[in-house]
């Protein structure tokens, strides 16, 4: 179905969404766990269409979209927040959000500078 998509950016736009809607179906109160798994693989299938098409832009294409998918999980798992404080909420989302991004980040650049190309390993 994604192949079918002729415009990269909505490609990625829908990895991010796909990732983010499986990650929070992990979650409460659906509690399906081994979904947070399933929601990484349209993650990592977006660092490598990135890697590829926008060898340039790689770096902040990828942490944009990266964010984007882990904002919306993060937005749909901790929503509760806003309860208590709304400020404190936008700043959990933000803060939890970058604090997530970061390995992903990292492993992103560990797949831009290495010529191997088994390098999962650098996710763990």
């Amino acid at each position: 179905m994604l192949s079918r998509v002729k415009n990269k950016h909505l490609k990625y736009f829908l990895l991010s969404s796909i990732s983010a809607i499986f990650m929070t179906l992990a979650w409460q109160p659906f509690k399906a766990l081994p979904f947070i798994f399933i929601g990484l693989i349209p993650l990592f299938y977006l660092e490598a269409e990135i890697r590829r098409n926008h060898p340039q832009s790689s770096r902040l294409l990828f942490f944009a979209y990266a964010f984007l998918s882990l904002f919306l999980f993060n937005c749909n798992t901790v929503y509760w927040i806003w309860n208590a404080s709304p400020e404190g909420a936008i700043a959990a989302f933000f803060i939890n959000t970058l604090m997530m991004n970061l390995p992903l980040f990292i492993y992103h650049i560990i797949q831009t500078r290495e010529d191997n190309s088994n390098k999962m390993w650098a996710f763990i």
